[in-house]
């Protein structure tokens, strides 16, 4: 069973595309995948279908390091969020407030970016997790100083 499979299930094929692409980049970089973030770099949370208040996130990614957080909220929109009405530019204001106010960033990947490069479009978000590692190393650094 691959890492993909055993997180659950994924809402339209763009997400099973970007899940599949992640998991293969963060393996690739020497990171595991587990429906739960770990507290010392390692691991990374993916939670497909994620409830935060009363909305579904396509994917929560949560990486632990040392004490800090870093949580990534992951729309992968398909071609009904590229010419949204005034009706679901409120809907999604309000629910992208709301996303925030938990804390996470949020990150929206076109369907038309995932199948043209998952693998970019995974990278990107891992690119984030690397580089939040990083500040977070140094961060760390200094105060030992």
């Amino acid at each position: 069973m691959t890492d993909a499979e055993r997180l659950g299930d994924v809402g339209s094929p763009i997400e099973g595309a970007f899940l599949l692409a992640f998991c293969d980049c963060a393996a690739a970089n020497g990171y595991e995948i587990a429906p739960t973030a770990g507290d010392r770099g390692t691991t990374i949370g993916v939670v497909p279908q994620e409830a935060v208040g009363p909305y579904f996130l396509d994917f929560g990614i949560h990486f632990r390091f040392f004490g800090s957080a870093l949580d990534i909220a992951v729309e992968c929109d398909g071609h009904a969020f590229h010419r949204p009405t005034p009706r679901r530019r409120g809907y999604d204001e309000r629910r992208n407030a709301l996303i925030r106010a938990h804390g996470y960033r949020l990150r929206r990947i076109s369907g038309t970016e995932i199948h043209m490069s998952p693998g970019r479009c995974a990278m990107d978000i891992l690119g984030e997790i690397m580089d939040f590692q990083s500040t977070e190393m140094g961060r760390a650094f200094r105060e030992e100083r």
